[in-house]
């Protein structure tokens, strides 16, 4: 009696297909010591210009994130309760007529 499944068997040491997460600062940190690492260990395997450019893009990356998160922290920092961003009542002034 033949088969009417076909059954896939995965490669051993095989992952499950994910999105890559978002490029950290402790991600990008360690992409660049894997970069140093291979250039230290294999000189001349990679191109030289190759390499500076993308390690210039790796620290543009970096210094993208941090300044995304000094900006995440200082928008938590003066962000309101969150009463105050639920309300739909208008609020009465806050300064009296002379």
């Amino acid at each position: 009696m033949p088969l009417t499944k076909d059954i896939r068997i995965p490669m051993q040491g095989a992952r499950a297909h994910t999105r890559p997460g978002p490029l950290t600062e402790e991600r990008i940190t360690a992409a660049l010591r894997v970069l140093a690492r291979i250039v230290c260990d294999h000189p001349g395997l990679l191109n030289q210009d190759h390499v500076r450019h993308l390690a210039a893009r790796l620290l543009t990356e970096r210094d993208a994130a941090r300044k995304d998160a000094e900006i995440d922290a200082a928008l938590r920092q003066f962000a309101l309760p969150d009463a105050a961003l639920t309300s739909t009542k208008p609020k009465a002034p806050t300064w009296t007529a002379r």
